[in-house]
Order: structure tokens, then C-alpha cells, then sequence
């Protein structure tokens, strides 16, 4: 398997337990939902937007050419990050409620 498809491979997998933390993210949400402010609402429409456009960036990945791969390996890279991160700090929010 060429690196190309080991780290196309990767980058699948890892955006799938990103939305699969995401998704019980929400359903933490749900569950207080009556405590939670608008703030907190906006910072789960947040993260959907961070996925959807992390989710994009690596379909803009599957179509690039060897020649920018790599660039467009480093931009998915920092998307996948702070996307990791906002769900982190969000989870920890949710947590003390």
C-alpha cells in the first residue's frame, strides 16, 4: 500500500472517531439540554461547521494531485487538530455542568 493510501487510510479513520466523539458530544448536550446556554449552543453549531469543513478538506484531499498532496496534507492536518481540540475543551465544559 503506497504511503499516499496508508495515510489517506489514516485520516479516514481519524475524522470517523472525530464524529463519533462529536456525536456524543450532542448527545451529552441533549441530555442537559435544559441547562445549557446559548453560548454552549453555538459552540456545538461550531463544531458542526469545524467537521463539515475538515470533512471537506480531506474529500479536496482524495481529489488532489501527488503534486499538492502534501501541502494539502499539512491544511488538513491543523483542520483535524483544532477541530480535536475545540471538541476536547467543549467535553470538559460539558463535564462540569
Amino acid at each position: 500500500m503506497s504511503q499516499r493510501k496508508k495515510y489517506e487510510a489514516k485520516v479516514r479513520q481519524k475524522l470517523e472517531e472525530l464524529e463519533d466523539d462529536i456525536d456524543k458530544l450532542k448527545e451529552q448536550v441533549e441530555a442537559i439540554s435544559e441547562e445549557l446556554v446559548s453560548a454552549d449552543h453555538e459552540h456545538m453549531q461550531r463544531l458542526h461547521s469545524m467537521r463539515e469543513k475538515t470533512r471537506e478538506k480531506f474529500e479536496e484531499l482524495l481529489e488532489a494531485s501527488d503534486d499538492t498532496f502534501e501541502a494539502m496534507q499539512d491544511n488538513l492536518e491543523e483542520y483535524w487538530a483544532s477541530l480535536g481540540r475545540e471538541i476536547k475543551a467543549f467535553d470538559m465544559k460539558i463535564q462540569d455542568h
